[in-house]
């Protein structure tokens, strides 16, 4: 018989987006929180490669919308 995939849970999450002065102009403070239940069957090695690029991922696409509604006022 074949196990069921079983897949990690977030228990908790969010994020914090603050718009901040720099050096060189305008710019933006993401904070990301996760609290994660990954159910102990993820290989350690699988999350330090797939991690890191969804979190750059989401950033790109939260970078995206946010640079949409400066320019256009819209998102």
């Amino acid at each position: 018989m074949k196990k069921k995939i079983e897949r990690g849970e977030t228990l908790i999450g969010g994020q914090i987006i603050r718009a901040a002065q720099g050096p060189s102009g305008p710019t933006l403070h993401v904070t990301i929180l996760n609290q994660a239940d990954m159910k102990g069957k993820i290989p350690a090695k699988a999350l330090t490669e797939t991690l890191p690029a969804s979190l750059e991922k989401w950033y790109r696409s939260v970078r995206k919308v946010l640079t949409s509604f400066l320019e256009t006022g819209s998102v």
